[in-house]
C-alpha cells in the first residue's frame, strides 16, 4: 500500500469559511532562529515554516526522529494541552510564521470547534504517518 504525506496540506483553518476565520481571535508575526537554535513550543502557538528545516528531537536519546520543511505545521500539539515530551531544534537558517491564538477571547460554537479538531487531526494524522515512516527505516 502507497501512503501519500500532503505536506503542505497542514492548514488548520482549511474547513473554515472567511467569515469563521475573521471570528477567531488571532495575531501573526514572524520569527527568525539560527541553526542549532532550540524552539520553545507554547501554548496557544502555531508554527508553521516558511523557510528552513526543523528536526524534532527526542527527549531521551537527544537524536532527530523526523525533519520538517517549509509548509508543514508544528506546536499545534499544545493548542489543548499543556504537556509535550518532544523538543524541536532548527537544522538551517529557519523563519517561522506564528499564529497565536487567545482562547480567552475566543467563543466557538461546536461547528466551528468540529471543523478546527477535524483540521487538527489530519495535521497530526499525517505528522504520526511520516514519524512512523521514518523510525520505520532506522
Amino acid at each position: 500500500m502507497n501512503i501519500y504525506t500532503r505536506k503542505n496540506n497542514n492548514d488548520l483553518l482549511k474547513f473554515m469559511t472567511q467569515e469563521e476565520i475573521a471570528s477567531l481571535p488571532c495575531q501573526t508575526h514572524t520569527h527568525e532562529y539560527s541553526p542549532q537554535e532550540l524552539i520553545e513550543i507554547k501554548t496557544g502557538v502555531v508554527n508553521i515554516i516558511t523557510r528552513g528545516i526543523v528536526n524534532i528531537i527526542s527527549p531521551s536519546t537527544g537524536q532527530s526522529i523526523m525533519s520538517l520543511s517549509e509548509g508543514e505545521i508544528f506546536g499545534e500539539e499544545k493548542l489543548f494541552q499543556n504537556e509535550w515530551s518532544l523538543n524541536y531544534q532548527c537544522e538551517t537558517q529557519t523563519l517561522l510564521l506564528q499564529y497565536t491564538i487567545d482562547f480567552d477571547k475566543i467563543t466557538i460554537d461546536n461547528k466551528l470547534q468540529a471543523k478546527f479538531h477535524a483540521a487538527l487531526n489530519d495535521s497530526l494524522a499525517e505528522k504520526l504517518i511520516r514519524l512512523n515512516l521514518y523510525s520505520a527505516r532506522k
